[in-house]
């Protein structure tokens, strides 16, 4: 399901057959905590989002490979030094592939579908995984 707060501007933009708006529409900061905390998982290049999901115990698809299209890939943001150690936290799944992207996420909506913000698997080792970078 796409967050209802950027829905329509995400659908207007692909009807344009636009990658992305030229004005960012985000949502409210102060939605973000609910919103992360009621995710199965989540899907994104190595970022502070995916910090801010591990502090939630929610479990991360990383992209991780080379799409050919962005010019920093997620390869190279994934070998960051800021994000040194990421591949040894319990709760990310590092796709290094675009043909993992598939697999992995069929792997993770199955494993976790029935998982809910109280009873989560990774709770508490996730969190407990970000003291390394929080300082």
């Amino acid at each position: 399901m796409l967050d209802p707060q950027v829905a329509d501007n995400y659908y207007n933009e692909k009807r344009k057959g636009s990658e992305s708006s030229s004005s960012p529409n985000f949502p409210a900061l102060k939605y973000y905590p609910s919103l992360i905390n009621h995710a199965l998982f989540m899907i994104s290049p190595m970022s502070s989002m995916t910090f801010e999901a591990a502090l939630f115990d929610v479990p991360s698809l990383i992209l991780a490979h080379n799409d050919g299209y962005h010019a920093i890939p997620c390869s190279l943001q994934a070998q960051y030094k800021h994000f040194e150690g990421g591949k040894d936290v319990p709760g990310w799944f590092f796709v290094k592939t675009f043909d993992e992207v598939k697999y992995t996420f069929k792997m993770l909506v199955d494993r976790f579908k029935d998982e809910t913000p109280t009873n989560r698997e990774f709770r508490p080792v996730l969190s407990s995984a970000m003291k390394g970078y929080l300082f």
